[in-house]
């Protein structure tokens, strides 16, 4: 039907890796070229001039524990690598005097290098939310999951045996479709000819579809009353056209700084989730999965709604300002130093060095040119391989 399934991995014991416990295991962590801190914020980069006393060349980091705790000095032999994340690298730039000359004159910062692009371009893949739909009493979700001591057992089950419903993720899968295929059932609004096609190929999504087998209230933050089952559905556009910005509050690294996703700029994104909402009533009323759901109008339990609308009238209004309430972002930020030829619409080159800047490298989905069609950790260790082996190159006749 043109959708493309994906399913995260669980090894054998039960156990989800992560790039630290992938690439840090004992034997790398002992290494006497290596030192780990931990608990640590760098404050700052710190530059030098060459030897002609123009271009500024990265050779340190500041960081301390805390605002008040003692401040040390890391120097740097050969070159200076920011792995902070689409917030913290392009905020760590900002105060060290790398970013929008305007923007670091008005916090009172040292100007090291003028980059318009710093902090600009920040995306993120915004999500309907967490859509509910009431199962039947018999339907085999994991809402009691939610009761204290069946959490605790399962814990233990998982605690002892590496098996059990904790040794799977919260979302087993997720799907990845076009809005505009026309073999599935989106429903007839909005028309196709409003939504403008902005994926990266014919055969790539702009569409993902994740599920959870419990109900969530308020993201979360609510709790199901007794004896509601059911399961949870989301939408997210993974194409968004609208973009961002991350601006600083003040000069000091310990004041967080200003983020600004600007949600929805783009009309075509919500288009995009609209249809997205439309697809997920569709797949909630067809087996396997009606058999188990119960979408009676619920008026005594609003957050029903909109799972329980009858997708044939509810209107794009009514599911625009449903999305509009209660969106959220997949927290996918990307984009913020972005990679390009030019200095004034990116930051890094093809090989990850912060334009105009000697020994300063950025290695974090910060550097994405654009947002990607799909979850971002894969390719951004695909990028660190990258980045391992560029430096390896680089260095080769010294390492």
């Amino acid at each position: 039907m043109g959708a493309t399934v994906c399913a995260a991995f669980i090894d054998s014991k039960g156990q989800r890796s992560s790039a630290a416990t992938a690439y840090l295991t004992d034997d790398v962590l002992q290494r006497p070229n290596l030192s780990v801190a931990v608990g640590c914020r760098v404050e700052r980069v710190l530059f030098d001039n060459d030897t002609n006393g123009t271009t500024p060349r990265a050779v340190g980091v500041e960081l301390r524990i805390a605002k008040d705790a003692p401040l040390f000095r890391v120097s740097a032999r050969k070159e200076v690598i920011l792995s902070a994340g689409a917030y913290g690298t392009p905020h760590l730039l900002l105060v060290s005097g790398v970013g929008p000359r305007k923007e670091l004159e008005d916090k009172i910062i040292h100007v090291v290098k003028d980059l318009p692009a710093v902090g600009k371009n920040l995306v993120d893949h915004p999500s309907t939310g967490g859509i509910v739909f009431r199962a039947t009493a018999n339907a085999p979700t994991n809402d009691y999951l939610t009761r204290p001591l069946q959490a605790l057992l399962a814990l233990a089950q998982w605690f002892t045996t590496g098996g059990g419903p904790m040794a799977v993720l919260g979302s087993p899968g997720a799907i990845f479709v076009r809005s505009d295929d026309t073999s599935l059932p989106f429903g007839e609004a909005p028309m196709l000819d409003s939504i403008v096609d902005v994926t990266s190929g014919p055969n790539s999504p702009d569409l993902e579809f994740v599920w959870i087998p419990l109900v969530i209230v308020d993201g979360g933050r609510g709790k199901a009353p007794p004896g509601v089952r059911g399961v949870t559905m989301s939408a997210i556009c993974l194409r968004p056209q609208s973009s961002g910005e991350i601006t600083l509050k003040t000069n000091d690294i310990w004041d967080k700084p200003i983020i600004d996703p600007k949600w929805f700029t783009n009309e075509n994104d919500m288009r995009v989730l609209i249809r997205g909402m439309r697809l997920l009533f569709k797949i909630a009323r067809t087996e396997p999965l009606v058999s188990h759901t119960d979408l009676q109008e619920n008026y005594e339990y609003p957050f029903l709604w909109p799972g329980s609308a009858n997708p044939d009238t509810i209107t794009d209004e009514e599911l625009k300002g449903y999305i509009r309430k209660n969106f959220s972002p997949a927290w996918h930020p990307a984009c913020t130093a972005r990679m390009g030829k030019s200095e004034d619409s990116s930051v890094v080159n093809s090989k990850l060095q912060v334009h105009g800047i000697k020994s300063l490298r950025i290695v974090d989905a910060s550097i994405f040119p654009n947002q990607l069609s799909g979850h971002p950790c894969a390719p951004i260790i695909a990028i660190s391989e990258k980045a391992s082996d560029i430096i390896k190159v680089e260095y080769s006749a010294t390492l």
